[in-house]
């Protein structure tokens, strides 16, 4: 009997070793999404929104502070170690690799989808994005997830314990290349976990529209017109890492970029149930140096045509 406890002890400690080195290694390379090609923003700006840990803000504060006005960044609200091992490169690539994914064009209506089969997509799709392209010419898997294929996948990510009331919610799963995005547009209710690398975003209020191009990429209007914004031009901005969460509140419009490879996360919106509006309006962008992400709101009607409450977004991966 004490051979076979210390047996199976020392079984247990060897898997736990094992988790940890292998978690290590994850964390190390960005879960196999870095590569020696890719090329890095060094430079993840300022930080002018509010930054929180989740045990220092409970639901009513939520709901008082943030749920219909401000935007917020949580951090230790979950643990999805789990989750974050199986969306490595090399998990995802055995997984779902002779899975079709549906790729959208990164500009403002993003009318073209395409069809390829995810190991396709990561080989020949995954590039840095190139400074003179035209968003309407890149294509990047960004939502438009087939739930039943992908399921095996989502039912292992823990949520955020923050949700808006009479609301419910759809997960959406995206990998970009570095530098690839989308411009502006208007994002509902939700919120966005970046699983690897990190994501730049910039806000601005619906009254207080930023310049842009539809068919341009977020990638340029940070390079060219964000450097020369005036001081009453400057958006809320901040850079968000594997285990924040970013809540966008509803009307969001945004535009998405990535930096890296490994530019991956995990948006859930939430869908109204009753119409609520808020009681700040905003708008933003985020700019990825490594992560993915998810949207499920309607880009297809002209920002002058329509005027939500909530945000207007751009992301830069």
């Amino acid at each position: 009997m004490e051979i076979k406890a210390a047996r199976l002890a020392f079984i247990f400690f060897t898997a736990a070793v094992t988790a940890q080195l292998q978690q290590q290694e994850e964390d190390e390379d960005g879960g196999g999404w870095f590569s020696a090609s890719d090329v890095r923003s060094q430079d993840e700006g300022r930080c002018n929104i509010d930054v929180l840990h989740g045990s220092s803000l409970s639901y009513q504060q939520f709901m008082e502070r943030y749920a219909y006005g401000r935007p917020v960044i949580l951090r230790g609200l979950t643990d999805n170690t789990k989750f974050r091992l199986l969306c490595s490169k090399s998990s995802l690539l055995r997984e779902y690799g002779a899975h079709r994914v549906r790729l959208s064009t990164a500009n403002t209506y993003s009318y073209r989808k395409v069809d390829v089969p995810f190991q396709e997509y990561v080989d020949e799709f995954l590039r840095p994005q190139s400074a003179d392209a035209l968003g309407s010419d890149t294509l990047y898997f960004f939502g438009d997830n087939n739930f039943t294929e992908w399921q095996s996948l989502f039912e292992h990510y823990e949520s955020p314990p923050y949700v808006l009331p009479l609301t419910s919610g759809a997960y959406s799963f995206g990998i970009a290349g570095p530098g690839t995005g989308v411009p502006f547009h208007w994002h509902g209710p939700g919120y966005s976990e970046v699983i690897y690398g990190r994501k730049r975003w910039f806000l601005y209020p619906p009254d207080q529209e930023p310049h842009f191009h539809p068919n341009r990429t977020t990638l340029s209007w940070v390079t060219e017109t964000y450097p020369n914004l005036l001081e009453d031009e400057a958006p809320l901005e901040c850079t968000i890492r594997p285990g924040e969460v970013f809540l966008l509140r509803p009307g969001i419009k945004l535009t998405q970029t990535s930096k890296t490879r490994c530019c991956r996360h995990l948006v859930k919106s939430q869908k109204s149930i009753q119409n609520r509006p808020s009681s700040a309006r905003w708008a933003h962008s985020s700019l990825f140096s490594c992560g993915g992400q998810s949207d499920q709101s309607s880009a297809q009607a002209p920002v002058q045509e329509k005027r939500p409450h909530g945000f207007l977004s751009c992301s830069n991966l």
